[in-house]
């Protein structure tokens, strides 16, 4: 048996259903938000392929992390904050950088 397989890890998760009115489900964000730091939102009345939509477009932008870079000499960077060692305060977006100019890069590139 291998050493890490002698323990078992087990979690737990606050999940707060949204069925019942707003008034009554806010202890138990607040509850969740300073005890745990994370939880589970349910029955919250968006609708699934609006959910889904979500969930494809974070898997888009994890593919393309290859391109993410703070290296200003590739033909093609993708980063976020640009000026995060520079300006004074963070300013937290996406950026998309392309040179075509005077040579448009591979399209596989």
């Amino acid at each position: 048996m291998l050493e890490w397989q002698r323990f078992r890890i087990y979690l737990s998760m606050t999940i707060i259903s949204l069925m019942r009115s707003w008034a009554v489900e806010t202890p138990s964000f607040g509850d969740a938000c300073e005890n745990w730091g994370f939880f589970q939102v349910i029955n919250h009345g968006i609708p699934g392929t609006v959910m889904d939509g979500m969930i494809d477009g974070v898997r888009r932008v994890s593919r393309a992390r290859h391109f993410y870079s703070r290296d200003f000499t590739r033909s093609f960077t993708y980063n976020s904050n640009f000026d995060l060692y520079q300006a004074p305060a963070a300013s937290w977006r996406d950026t998309i950088a392309c040179v075509l100019a005077p040579h448009p890069p591979d399209p596989q590139e």
